[in-house]
């Protein structure tokens, strides 16, 4: 029974670490840091939602690419960092970070359906 038990937890340990570890955590930094949003292209859904400061609109993925990659070209990042991430009971993921940019910071958070990313929203703290 103890093997049975045991056996359970190590699997229920390595799927949990696993899907933790197949969001694109690298290209998500690089993208801010390197202001080029497309890099996160195959992640994207048709459709995202995108909460950018006070401005909240869903876009096409081509709409999102431009209109954010616009953003981090007036406010180049200096810096990003991933703070959180984790999942809800029905399969919906997130990441939470902030990207500095000057003297200004910025929460970002990242929502993922089905391994695509659904919504982002970038505000200024």
């Amino acid at each position: 029974m103890k093997n049975i038990l045991f056996f359970g937890f190590f699997i229920s340990l390595i799927s949990s670490s696993i899907s933790a570890q197949d969001l694109p955590l690298p290209v998500i930094v690089a993208s801010f840091q390197d202001g080029d949003i497309s890099k996160l292209s195959p992640q994207l859904d048709n459709k995202v939602t995108l909460l950018l400061l006070e401005d909240e609109n869903k876009l096409s993925k081509e709409e999102f690419i431009e209109k954010v990659n616009s953003f981090l070209r007036t406010y180049p990042a200096q810096r990003m960092t991933l703070k959180h991430n984790g999942s809800s009971e029905d399969g919906t993921r997130f990441v939470l970070g902030r990207f500095y940019a000057g003297q200004k910071s910025y929460r970002t958070w990242l929502v993922f359906k089905k391994n695509l990313i659904t919504e982002v929203c970038i505000e200024e703290e």
